[in-house]
């Protein structure tokens, strides 16, 4: 199984739990009152630690794009923004701002739109470069 973590809490961040421990700040002794740390002990196959999960899992989408020459497997800027909104209207928090907001780890919408294009705009000149 492939799972993807940006911060060491991640489910399967298990197979790094020495080193989210040491790294991360509440790695071991979080804030809260069990005191047991913010490290995921469950493991996984294959961890792909990224800076933003999101992005990770648009890094793979988008390599899935271009082998299976099909630009419209990666989502728009457009959806980028609804999902986003859907997740701000039902309560959902930033990751790090710890508020809803319609940005992912604290990055902001517009940031977060400028990486589908870039990902969009890979795929669609590769496409067009080796059909």
């Amino acid at each position: 199984m492939l799972l993807i973590g940006d911060n060491g809490n991640e489910l399967g961040c298990g197979i790094i739990l020495d080193e989210v421990q040491k790294i991360q700040p509440w790695g071991k002794v979080c804030q809260c009152s069990c005191q047991s740390g913010m490290a995921s002990s469950s493991e996984v196959d294959i961890l792909l630690m990224v800076a933003v999960s999101n992005w990770g899992a648009y890094g793979i989408n988008t390599l899935l794009a271009y082998l299976l020459n099909n630009i419209d497997l990666i989502h728009t800027e457009r959806m980028e923004e609804k999902m986003l909104e859907v997740c701000v209207r039902t309560g959902c928090v930033d990751g790090d701002l710890d508020v809803p907001s319609p940005s992912v780890d604290g990055i902001s919408l517009e940031s977060q739109k400028a990486i589908i294009t870039l990902l969009r705009e890979i795929v669609r000149r590769a496409m067009k470069t080796h059909p």
